[in-house]
């Protein structure tokens, strides 16, 4: 599902298009601290991404011919210190990490910029994609199992839109877990995708059947009815065309993509599983727990309102001690 902005904008406002024409180290750092994913503004890595990938990434990953010509295509990028967020079996880190798209289509080289820093580095990467027609936050989805999944933000264009998203964001840093911190993220960034095998379109599905058609025929030669305008309409009649949304942009634009799959086991994700699974064992447990407690008390207040009930009824008393004695 999109985001809807407070405030809709075509193109970049002068605020957000000044960093994408000013963009250096500092302007980033300035634009990305009030949004909390950063603790300050040091830097763990600033260079080109074939450097990053090739040199620092997982030296276990292969990549192909398409993925090696795009790696080596970007410029530099800024990855900012990771830090790290606590889970039962150990820490995850999590960086924010970002790049200015300028020779490529934006929502293409997002979703494929995202897919191979993912595949290069293990952990949580928030990706921030500064362009020419809006700014873009992605980052690694966790939470489904689809290959290489992610999730992505939809265009900011405009200073407001962007104050509203670090609205949402503003307190990521208060969670010390990271099941908690990935949630809050996400939640912000409000709009998920992930590579699906994409059916062929046979045809518009808002069109009448054929079979409807031929219906309609065999009807007008059985009864002699005219319902020639009806099949006139299913052919011709102007419907109201349909709005593309970001959602189908995406989705478009994740289809025709190369495929960019990591080969290797990721350990982090093994760890997010690990540590849902055991959030989900303690939640059943305390919510056994709760019912069984619940059951209790009403068992204890049943009995304490039929005792009450016996001592202010004196035949019910001795009823109640002769049935129990066997009298």
């Amino acid at each position: 599902m999109s985001r809807d902005w407070s405030k809709e904008a075509d193109a970049c406002d002068e605020f957000l298009l000044s960093t994408y024409e000013d963009y250096s180290v500092d302007t980033v750092a300035e634009l990305l601290l009030p949004s909390g994913l950063l603790i300050d503004k040091s830097m763990q890595y600033v260079g080109t991404f074939e450097k990053y990938v090739f040199l620092n990434g997982n030296k276990d990953e292969v990549y192909n011919r398409q993925e090696i010509d795009f790696i080596s295509a970007i410029g530099d990028i800024i990855v900012f210190t990771e830090c790290y967020k606590e889970t039962r079996r150990g820490l995850i880190p999590y960086r924010v990490v970002a790049v200015r798209n300028i020779k490529y289509e934006t929502l293409p080289f997002c979703i494929s910029f995202t897919k191979i820093i993912n595949k290069a580095s293990d952990g949580f990467n928030i990706c921030v994609i500064v362009a020419e027609d809006g700014i873009i936050f992605t980052c690694r989805a966790y939470d489904d199992y689809t290959p290489n999944a992610y999730y992505i933000s939809d265009f900011i264009r405009s200073e407001e839109q962007l104050a509203e998203l670090y609205d949402d964001l503003m307190y990521s840093s208060d969670y010390i877990g990271f099941i908690e911190y990935y949630s809050y993220i996400t939640r912000a960034i409000r709009y998920r995708t992930e590579s699906t095998g994409v059916l062929p379109k046979l045809r518009d599905p808002r069109r009448p059947s054929y079979a409807y058609i031929e219906e309609l025929q065999e009807i007008e030669v059985a009864t002699g009815l005219d319902f020639s305008w009806e099949i006139e309409r299913c052919f011709w009649d102007i419907e109201e065309e349909h709005k593309e949304t970001f959602e189908d942009k995406v989705s478009e634009a994740d289809e025709y993509l190369f495929k960019i799959e990591s080969t290797q086991i990721n350990t982090m994700e093994m760890l997010f599983e690990a540590e849902e699974r055991e959030k989900l064992a303690l939640e059943v447990e305390q919510t056994m727990f709760m019912q069984n407690a619940a059951e209790e008390q009403d068992k204890t207040s049943d009995i304490d309102t039929e005792t009450k009930a016996l001592l202010e009824d004196p035949e019910l008393m001795i009823e109640f001690l002769k049935k129990k004695r066997g009298i």
